[in-house]
């Protein structure tokens, strides 16, 4: 059980059948940053009989490890505690000795009407290219660093092969010119965590939309060094926290 991923995969699972029981094994001092929940782990284990009144469940698009971090995509259906009945959620889980130390996540309702055609999770899923792992996220943290937060965009197609970017935002279709209008919309301020394995690199950013603080979570697929595809989840930053542990 000292694998990272295994100690996840094992919460899940039990999430899944809101068996508190087969969760205490695996969590840890769970030091939590999601603004609804307080810190520690009995918060989660008192909330499974609510969930599984509601028919809570489920469904894991993606999931990869970067050291102790295990990063997962995942959609969470009749959820109204975590703020609609579907929610597509990007969590980080740090593993300690075993188990689930520390946890940050982001969260958005599911679009049902997405722009450009393509779901919130669909898409590419496989863990490749293992040995491009750092290669991939140096090149992630480039293009965040100087595009997105340094607002360098003309350097924007540097990234993407031959203007390929097939894109998730429910707001914006595919393609380089749908890109660089999120610059309208969003704005970025600093990069907090940046985690990858072989061809999926994620960044937990902090940002600004419509004036309003927000904690932006993109996962980037790459190819050959390239950027090709892309996943996010926005949440506003509450001026109010049920824990004293800052989203980051």
């Amino acid at each position: 059980m000292s694998d990272p991923r295994s100690v996840v995969e094992t919460f899940l699972e039990a999430l899944s059948r809101n068996d508190a029981d087969a969760m205490k094994p695996v969590l840890g001092a769970y030091v939590q940053h999601n603004p609804n929940a307080p810190t520690g782990p009995e918060f989660i284990l008192e909330m499974q009989p609510v969930l599984k009144e509601a028919g809570f469940g489920l469904e894991l698009h993606r999931m990869f490890h970067d050291g102790p971090f295990v990063v997962t995509h995942i959609t969470f259906s009749n959820a109204a505690a975590l703020g609609a009945d579907t929610v597509v959620v990007f969590d980080i889980w740090k593993v300690v000795d075993g188990r689930i130390d520390e946890h940050w996540d982001c969260i958005a309702p599911l679009s049902m009407n997405p722009v450009g055609g393509r779901t919130q999770t669909d898409g590419s899923f496989k863990v490749t290219d293992l040995h491009a792992t750092e290669s991939n996220k140096a090149v992630v943290n480039d293009f965040v660093s100087s595009v997105l937060v340094g607002g360098q965009w003309a350097l924007v197609s540097t990234f993407l092969r031959d203007g390929l970017f097939c894109q998730h935002n429910p707001l914006f279709d595919d393609g380089l010119e749908s890109l660089v209008e999120t610059r309208r919309k969003v704005t970025y301020r600093k990069v907090h965590r940046l985690l990858g394995e072989g061809n999926f690199v994620l960044a937990q950013c902090e940002g600004e939309i419509e004036a309003k603080p927000f904690a932006i979570y993109d996962l980037f697929r790459l190819d050959d060094g390239k950027i090709v595809e892309h996943w996010d989840v926005w949440q506003e930053i509450p001026a109010e926290s049920a824990n004293d542990n800052g989203m980051f």
